[in-house]
C-alpha cells in the first residue's frame, strides 16, 4: 500500500486492511491480532508493530527488548529475543542460553510460563550485554596499543572495518583480526623482506633477551 507508515501499531483488523491486500498476508496478521488481544486480556502490555521497511509483523512482549511471540505451526509458541551484540556472536548466545534452565514449551496460553519465558530473555540479554561490554573494553584497550605502535613510527592498515589490521616496522610483521565474538586473533613473524640470516637472528636476540 502507497501510503502506509514506516511503523504502524495495529488495533484493529481495519488498521490491517491499510498494509495489505494479499488475503493469505492478511490472514495471518488477523491471527497475531488475535493473539495480541488474548495476551492482553492475560494482563501483558503487548504490542503489535507493522515494518513496512520488512514489510513484516511483529507481536512484541516487550518492545524495548524486542522479546517477540510467534505461534508455530504445531501449535506450539515460541519466545524470543532477537538482538545484535556487534562482539557476542550467535554462538555465544547459545552459549548462555545453555548455561540458564529454559523454561518448559508450551501450546496453551498461561501467564506464569509467559513470564517464565520473558524473565529467561531478560537475563540472557543482561548477559549478552555484560559480555559485550567486557568484550568490548578488551577490544578498545588492545586497539590502545596498536595506536601507540603507529606512533613510534611504525606503518599501520586497517581494513574498512577496522577489525583486521596490519604493523610492520623493520624487522617485524604483525597482523590482528577481531571476531564477531570478541575473540583477537594475532600472529607475529619476521618482514618477509628482510633477510633471514645468522646476523638478523644475532641482532634480534640482543634485543629481546
Amino acid at each position: 500500500m502507497k501510503n502506509v507508515k514506516e511503523k504502524v501499531y495495529i488495533q484493529s483488523v481495519e488498521d490491517i486492511n491499510t498494509i495489505t491486500e494479499n488475503e493469505y498476508t492478511r490472514k495471518g496478521y488477523v491471527e497475531k491480532l488475535e493473539l495480541h488481544k488474548e495476551l492482553e486480556k492475560l494482563g501483558f502490555k503487548t504490542a503489535l508493530v507493522y515494518s513496512k521497511a520488512y514489510e513484516n509483523m511483529d507481536l512484541f512482549l516487550n518492545e524495548v527488548e524486542k522479546i517477540t511471540i510467534i505461534r508455530l505451526y504445531d501449535g506450539h509458541y515460541c519466545i524470543g529475543a532477537y538482538r545484535r551484540w556487534e562482539y557476542v556472536d550467535t554462538y555465544g548466545q547459545s552459549d548462555i542460553r545453555k548455561s540458564l534452565k529454559q523454561p518448559n514449551n508450551f501450546k496453551v496460553l498461561n501467564a506464569k510460563t509467559i513470564q517464565a519465558w520473558i524473565d529467561y530473555e531478560l537475563e540472557v540479554i543482561r548477559l549478552c550485554n555484560e559480555k559485550n561490554i567486557a568484550n568490548t573494553q578488551k577490544i578498545v584497550e588492545f586497539m590502545a596499543k596498536v595506536d601507540s605502535l603507529q606512533k613510534e613510527g611504525n606503518k599501520l592498515t586497517l581494513s574498512q572495518s577496522g577489525k583486521q589490521g596490519w604493523i610492520s616496522s623493520k624487522y617485524f610483521e604483525f597482523n590482528f583480526e577481531i571476531s564477531d565474538s570478541g575473540h583477537i586473533s594475532q600472529n607475529l613473524r619476521v618482514n618477509y623482506s628482510s633477510e633471514k640470516t645468522v646476523d638478523l637472528f644475532t641482532t634480534l636476540s640482543r634485543l629481546t633477551n
